[in-house]
């Protein structure tokens, strides 16, 4: 925790959850973050260990949201009605949009930008983090969506490390708040436990691939197709489908 504190020098929230080596290993990463993070460490993603520590849990929208709303409604609406669903239960509270579930570039097409206006955090989870930035300032420095980008913070939490969080910060700082969810670089580091055996993190991503809005008899298919071509999931022909409709919206700015 002090290391990530004297080299990132931003706020970041553990997120290793479902990286972690061990439980018990992930109790005391809570701690040290807690006792050693100053005001770098703003929480975990795990209610249990911010109870432990006395943290408020610290989440953004999830994928499971944005793909409940993309099999009711389609993809193509599924950004902003989900968009709106979040804001009206928590309004401005818990308020890190999750752009990637079929791509940034799909997620500002589709959604109106007096919504992009009033979410102030979006979180990286796919793709290089250089384009990822440099979208969100295209986007907000648009005639039609222009803001001030201190305003919003870019939040960093694929695969993100003490290592590579300086070299994001550096870059992403220039425009925007910058903050990080950092997963199995903290709960599973042999730099940090060097006499426990850790692990090589699970490279999983599980997520659902259909719902039932009818108690069970029908399911509807869905997919998600982020930037990142390795986290895809889904059946193979849904996600051709939801390629087809995310080449239809060219990125106009």
């Amino acid at each position: 925790a002090r290391l990530m504190k004297e080299e990132v020098g931003q706020q970041f929230a553990e997120f290793g959850l479902r990286r972690r080596a061990f439980t018990w290993m992930h109790d005391r990463i809570a701690v040290l973050n807690a006792q050693y993070g100053g005001d770098s460490y703003v929480g975990s993603s795990s209610p249990y260990h911010c109870e432990l520590t006395g943290y408020v849990s610290k989440c953004t929208v999830n994928h499971f949201w944005y793909l409940l709303h993309g099999a009711r409604y389609g993809v193509e609406d599924a950004n902003e009605l989900a968009s709106i669903a979040w804001r009206a239960v928590y309004g401005p509270d818990l308020g890190t949009a999750l752009p990637d579930t079929w791509g940034r570039r799909l997620y500002f097409s589709t959604v109106a930008p007096g919504m992009t206006q009033m979410i102030n955090s979006y979180r990286h989870d796919s793709d290089p983090p250089k384009d990822f930035t440099d979208d969100l300032v295209a986007y907000f420095t648009h005639p039609r969506n222009r803001r001030d980008l201190k305003g919003i913070t870019a939040m960093f939490s694929d695969s993100v490390s003490d290592v590579t969080a300086p070299k994001i910060y550096d870059y992403a700082n220039q425009w925007f708040d910058v903050s990080f969810g950092i997963g199995g670089a903290l709960t599973n580091n042999k730099r940090f436990f060097k006499k426990t055996p850790a692990y090589r993190p699970l490279n999983m991503v599980a997520k659902p691939v259909d719902f039932s809005f009818d108690l069970g008899k029908t399911f509807v298919p869905i997919a998600k197709v982020p930037d990142g071509k390795g986290k895809n999931v889904g059946d193979p022909a849904i996600i051709a489908e939801i390629e087809r409709i995310k080449a239809s919206y060219p990125w106009i700015y």
